[in-house]
């Protein structure tokens, strides 16, 4: 019997003392309903914050006078009246708001903030996070590359580019478009690649298949470029940029001869045409012969064209000695694309110089003057059978 007496009296004060913490949690319970907002959201360094607290009485019984204090460190600075007093009705809601800057060197990431209020003499404390944000959230293109370097008119090249995160969180939802609805490629699949997230310092590449057209001219073409992506707090960020491509082709230069009045043991001239068969322009030409036992070169040996259009050509002309009938005539020729590369070949023409005879018969030299000297001589015969015979008139009339 004393021992279901004690089980009985100690059941009791288990009973009471769950009683009492339970009275005693409700009793301590914050009478407000706090809901906070940060606006904007995320906050950047540099940036002016505002800091809202929408509160509600669910209490029992009106509050005349609810004093708010705000505890911000760094590098939140408060910039406005510290404490804030209200009156709350049951059930009725209010908001308080605070002015706060971000310093200019604040770090991504969270900052704790303390909410304190006072409600019938009792002190409460609520913890907020602010969240800062990087100022530099953005895709940075970090290379480009062709396969091949260049690309000739209607081949294919695969462009190759690669985007580093350089925000301190990750970016996702990335994707990268290209633009060549305005230039001469056409794409061989997509103009949007995506990628679903690159983690903070990390890097991505992706691949976009293009053939430039068979009517694209020699150039360096840039492509625009489209960068979207969002933030972890979902935000949206878009950026321009531009890839280039190449398209080329090595230049096809050849020499050919235009005019040969090479007469041999004679100073004669011989044309050489600078023919430009690539489809791109060469720029810087410059042609020079190269000394030979076979010829004497009189006058310049070296002469600077200047540039030559594609399917296009300019004409040179040397004066040269041939000193036989078959010369092998061979020229230095100097020239750039349109890139700036420099290229220096040998070229070697294969010129047969005329005999006098040769030349006289088409001409290069003038022929003995048979004819004019025939009607010299007839001219000189009339006027001695005039003057005879205007002399033997003189003689019978002298008679």
């Amino acid at each position: 019997m004393k021992q279901k007496i004690f089980f009985t009296f100690l059941a009791s004060i288990v009973l009471l003392a769950g009683l009492f913490l339970i009275t005693s949690e409700f009793a301590n319970a914050a009478p407000l309903d706090v809901i906070f907002e940060q606006n904007p959201f995320p906050s950047h360094a540099g940036e002016q914050v505002v800091l809202s607290f929408h509160v509600t009485n669910n209490g029992n019984t009106n509050l005349t006078s609810v004093t708010f204090s705000l505890d911000v460190n760094d590098p939140l600075i408060l910039r406005s009246a510290k404490e804030k007093t209200v009156s709350l009705q049951v059930g009725e809601s209010n908001t308080t708001s605070y002015n706060v800057y971000v310093q200019e060197d604040a770090d991504e990431g969270k900052e704790t903030i303390t909410l304190t209020y006072d409600v019938n003499g009792n002190s409460y404390d609520e913890d907020f996070d602010v969240q800062i944000a990087s100022n530099q959230v953005f895709l940075q293109v970090e290379q480009v590359t062709s396969n091949p370097e260049s690309v000739a008119p209607g081949s294919s090249v695969i462009i190759i580019i690669q985007v580093k995160n350089t925000a301190n969180s990750e970016v996702k939802d990335v994707v990268l478009g290209l633009d060549v609805s305005n230039l001469p490629f056409a794409p061989e699949s997509v103009t949007e690649q995506r990628i679903g997230s690159i983690g903070d310092g990390s890097k991505s590449s992706v691949s976009f298949n293009l053939i430039a057209l068979s009517t694209a001219n020699i150039a360096v073409y840039k492509i625009p470029l489209t960068l979207t992506y969002y933030d972890i707090y979902g935000n949206k960020y878009q950026r321009q940029d531009v890839v280039s491509v190449n398209v080329f082709e090595t230049p096809d230069i050849d020499l050919l001869l235009d005019k040969n009045s090479l007469i041999i043991g004679l100073s004669s001239n011989i044309s050489v045409k600078v023919l430009n068969k690539g489809l791109g322009k060469v720029n810087f030409v410059a042609l020079t012969v190269i000394p030979s036992s076979d010829y004497d070169i009189k006058g310049t040996s070296y002469i600077y064209v200047g540039s030559v259009e594609s399917d296009d050509y300019s004409s040179v002309d040397f004066m040269l000695t041939p000193k036989a009938k078959e010369n092998v005539i061979t020229f230095n020729l100097e020239y750039r694309d349109v890139n700036n590369k420099k290229y220096v070949i040998t070229k070697t023409l294969d010129v047969n110089a005329y005999t006098a005879q040769e030349a006289q018969r088409i001409g290069l030299l003038p022929g003995f003057p048979w004819f004019t000297i025939i009607i010299i001589l007839v001219i000189i015969v009339l006027i001695i059978f005039f003057i005879s015979r205007r002399r033997k008139k003189r003689k019978k009339l002298m008679s």
